[in-house]
């Protein structure tokens, strides 16, 4: 996978990108699961992002099992976090998600520039 996919990746997921604004927002260097779940559930409004459910309370009980399971440990993998799943903490490298965020910018760059030859 190329880095601007690994970047592309990331951000493909509504779930992922409300987890990266989160930690790109934050000023601490380790959050809680528990704060994660309920930042994303709160943007999670829309039905794709929560699987069409409307009572709120089971939208947060999935968006909780989607990123322990699903986003937080691809977010690791990826370097953007450092997820510990026995604590429910996850360790922030804003670094790390600044240059992922730098890789999509130049690669949609290159898309919108006429003279590219890439």
């Amino acid at each position: 996978m190329t880095r601007a996919n690994a970047s592309f990746e990331i951000l493909r997921d509504p779930h992922r990108r409300s987890v990266c604004r989160y930690v790109s927002r934050t000023e601490t260097p380790i959050v809680t699961r528990a704060e994660l779940v309920d930042y994303v559930a709160e943007r999670a409004s829309d039905a794709v992002e929560t699987d069409g459910e409307t009572d709120p309370r089971v939208a947060r009980r999935r968006v909780a099992t989607q990123l322990r399971h699903v986003h937080l440990p691809k977010l690791d993998d990826f370097g953007i976090v450092e997820y510990d799943p026995d604590r429910e903490t996850i360790s922030v490298d804003r670094e790390a998600l600044a240059t992922h965020l730098e890789r999509a910018r130049g690669a949609i760059a290159d898309l919108q520039d006429p003279l590219s030859e890439q």
